[in-house]
């Protein structure tokens, strides 16, 4: 292993031993207060937009919804590259490490250029078939064709988080957000409004702002990890495909790429769902997702905690400490979402004041926090079993559990309910709601199954 990198692996601490509620602080913090920054900027791109109107809130709301199915095939590799590194890192072999992460980083430039170029030819089509009305179909179209234009670097950011987190990197990865987050809250202003005689650019300056800062986040990446400041190191003589490692990191990630692309996809279709009660009623869905999504994003920050801890502990042959671990994160992660989203729905008719709503557009995202609050509470079991398990590499149950509770409760009995019953618009968040809670027991239990322990990554 390159010598800066064996320095920073000798002073790094061992999650594979000692106290286990040391090791669980040392990566919850730091990574929960990473998601936590990471979606600051979406609640910031929402106050920005709601100065430009409801029409502005639609289109970024559902183009942000169709960028997330494509990127979330990167969020794949990245779980794919954070679970190989992680038992690299639990095996004690951090030369591995560093050129199974290189190898993550080349491949996810490659698959960011493909989706660019998918992402740029399918944006008018798409927006079309979600049923956006004719003041939001351009700007929505604007906005996915820039963000598509820098999904390359969005991509590689994507993936050089996740494997930092993997190798046990959290304070670098929540150092990177940090920079990534805090040039978007920067120029965001700047772009989208207009500032010392720039002409606003409104929504196409959000998207511009967002491709910016993840590039600013690559490049400071990718110079931390060339100088060895990781538990793993950049080898930029590893280029090469190593096709044995691309393997199996695609064979461990494609699952989750499946699955976060089920997760994703679900939210386009719920906006096909609601497009019917017109602009304001996606508007107002899409205030009401940002959100709770920010409530939840502590429970991905603890799951990715519970990831590392679990593919770490495999990889020194330490199923019981791994199992430990995650269902630890995970009463810690349910307590804390089910104070917040009580708080939240309380609160609600203050906070939808936030982004300049419209009364109609508040006024639905009141009704959807309130209605989905008690169910979307325990989404927070269910992110961090999911996310142990991609730390397993058993990445295939966590699939079908999302593909049944998505596919087959949220968006059929949304639908089912808002046309059929009496509940009108109600119906979708009913739907969303029990889809949250089955998908918390059903991933619980796979979990307990305990099959995960015989994973080989």
């Amino acid at each position: 292993m390159p010598n800066g990198a064996a320095a920073v692996a000798r002073r790094a601490p061992d999650y594979t031993t000692g106290s286990l509620s040391r090791g669980i602080w040392r990566l919850a913090v730091p990574m929960t207060l990473e998601m936590t920054v990471s979606n600051v900027f979406q609640i910031a791109e929402l106050y920005f937009m709601g100065y430009l109107g409801s029409s502005a809130l639609a289109a970024v709301s559902l183009s942000g919804s169709v960028r997330w199915v494509l990127t979330s095939l990167a969020m794949g590799l990245g779980v794919g590259g954070a679970a190989v590194v992680a038992r690299r890192i639990g095996e004690k072999d951090h030369a591995a490490a560093s050129h199974a992460a290189t190898q993550a980083l080349m491949f996810a430039t490659v698959l960011g250029v493909v989706l660019g170029a998918v992402g740029w030819l399918t944006s008018a089509p798409l927006v079309q078939i979600l049923g956006a009305d004719q003041d939001v179909l351009p700007p929505a179209v604007l906005y996915l064709r820039l963000t598509f234009l820098g999904l390359p670097v969005i991509v590689v950011a994507l993936v050089l988080s996740s494997v930092l987190r993997g190798a046990g990197n959290a304070r670098e990865a929540l150092w990177l957000a940090l920079v990534g987050n805090l040039t978007n809250l920067a120029l965001l202003p700047v772009l989208v409004r207009g500032v010392a005689g720039l002409p606003p650019l409104g929504v196409a300056g959000a998207a511009l702002s967002t491709v910016f800062a993840q590039l600013i986040v690559v490049v400071v990446g990718l110079g931390l990890l060339t100088a060895g400041r990781a538990r793993f190191q950049m080898l930029w003589g590893h280029l090469a495909p190593d096709w044995t490692v691309i393997r199996t990191m695609v064979t461990v990630g494609l699952p989750s790429a499946v699955q976060a692309v089920l997760r994703s996809s679900s939210r386009v279709a719920m906006i096909a769902v609601v497009a019917p009660f017109g602009t304001a009623a996606i508007a107002g869905y899409g205030v009401a997702t940002r959100l709770t999504v920010m409530l939840l994003t502590p429970g991905f920050g603890m799951g990715n905690a519970a990831g590392t801890l679990v593919g770490q502990n495999l990889g020194a042959r330490r199923p019981e400490r791994a199992e430990r671990s995650a269902w630890i994160i995970s009463g810690a992660s349910l307590a804390f979402m089910v104070v917040a989203m009580a708080l939240l729905a309380w609160q609600a008719p203050v906070v939808a004041t936030w982004f300049h709503c419209t009364e109609d557009v508040a006024a639905v995202a009141v009704r959807a926090i309130r209605i989905v609050a008690i169910g979307y509470a325990f989404s927070a079991v269910g992110v961090v079993m999911g996310r142990a398990l991609d730390g397993a590499g058993n990445t295939v149950p966590a699939m079908m559990v999302n593909l049944f509770t998505l596919w087959g409760i949220q968006v059929p009995v949304g639908l089912a309910l808002s046309r059929l019953t009496p509940l009108g618009l109600d119906g979708v968040w009913v739907g969303w709601g029990l889809a949250s809670i089955a998908n918390s027991l059903a991933m619980a239990f796979w979990f307990y199954r305990g099959g995960w322990k015989q994973k080989k990554v």
